[in-house]
C-alpha cells in the first residue's frame, strides 16, 4: 500500500528447544515498518534446535526477509 520494499536480515539466538530468545537486525535496505515486521515475525518462528554430538544446543541463525511489490497486469 505504501510502496515499501527492501531486504531485512535478522539474526536470532535460538535456545535448546528451538525457540527464539533474542533477535536483532544484522542488515537492512528496507523502511522501518518492514524491519519491525521482520522482527515480529521471527519471534513467531519455531526452529529445530542445533545439536552437538546429538545433544540440543543454543545457536544463532540468520534469516533473510525480502519484501517486494508485485505488479498486476
Amino acid at each position: 500500500e505504501l510502496g515499501a520494499q527492501g531486504t531485512v536480515v535478522v539474526n536470532a539466538n535460538v535456545d535448546e528447544r528451538g525457540r527464539v530468545i533474542r533477535a536483532w537486525v544484522a542488515q537492512s535496505t528496507a523502511p522501518e515498518i518492514l524491519v519491525q515486521t521482520a522482527l515480529d515475525a521471527v519471534y513467531q518462528f519455531e526452529f529445530a534446535p542445533g545439536s552437538a554430538h546429538g545433544v540440543p544446543v543454543k545457536c544463532t541463525v540468520a534469516i533473510p526477509f525480502s519484501f517486494s511489490l508485485k505488479q498486476h497486469l
